[in-house]
């Protein structure tokens, strides 16, 4: 996730709306992490990070959970005064 990308996000997230970020991949969890961190655009959400969406998976990620294989999410709030 590139920072022009989170910027992008950034600026059409609706007020009172979530990032929502799922992958497999523990590498590309801790790349995207950071970066979202160190943008300063988003601030982590308290909550549950797939509370609101819970009802929503994609097949590649049935086919994964049904595997054993475990999927990580994370939800993010826009900040209040980006940096």
């Amino acid at each position: 996730m590139s920072s022009d990308f989170m910027a992008h996000l950034h600026r059409i997230l609706k007020p009172g709306g979530v990032l929502h970020f799922s992958t497999d991949d523990v590498p590309y969890l801790e790349y995207t992490t950071k970066n979202i961190r160190n943008s300063g655009l988003f601030m982590e959400s308290d909550s549950s990070p797939i509370a609101d969406i819970a009802h929503i998976t994609t097949e590649f990620e049935r086919q994964w959970l049904a595997a054993g294989k475990k999927v990580f999410h994370s939800a993010w709030l826009p900040a209040c005064n980006p940096k």
